[in-house]
């Protein structure tokens, strides 16, 4: 929820070292360099050519989550551990057991690995457009 909470936030940050400008407001300006121009998010502060940039974005928000997923995963820890038995068997050594959890602790941790893979599931970051992907190889023939 934190993590959620700050990217909904929706702080920015200037980008010039200089002007370390934070803000929520959001100017969009014209933004000339040279003979090019472009709309941008350019910094509000008189005399400051820096960009206005994302604290939190939303690429950050779904490695967070993708992060967490991974700590809560029963399953995938518990393959990791017979991973690990076996290799400790071609070495004569003994098993690792894992932690006794009770049936909360595991409703608990499952529930919170449910979350997260429901916010996943809901990213675009989960979704790959094949046809985008490879419309360059096919507008080339």
């Amino acid at each position: 929820r934190k993590c959620i909470s700050r990217y909904q936030d929706g702080w920015m940050t200037c980008g010039d070292d200089t002007c370390a400008h934070r803000t929520r407001n959001i100017v969009c300006d014209v933004h000339v360099e040279g003979e090019r121009s472009d709309m941008g998010l350019c910094c509000p502060v008189s005399g400051c050519s820096g960009r206005m940039r994302v604290e939190y974005t939303s690429e950050a928000l779904y490695l967070q989550i993708l992060y967490l997923k991974s700590l809560f995963d029963l399953r995938g820890a518990q393959s990791k551990l017979n991973a690990e038995n076996r290799q400790r068997s071609e070495r004569n050594m003994g098993h690792l057991l894992p932690p006794k959890l009770s049936d909360v602790e595991v409703g608990s941790l499952d529930a919170i690995w449910t979350d997260c893979d429901n916010f996943l599931r809901e990213s675009a970051y989960s979704v790959v457009n094949l046809s985008s992907l490879f419309s360059l190889t096919v507008q080339a023939d």
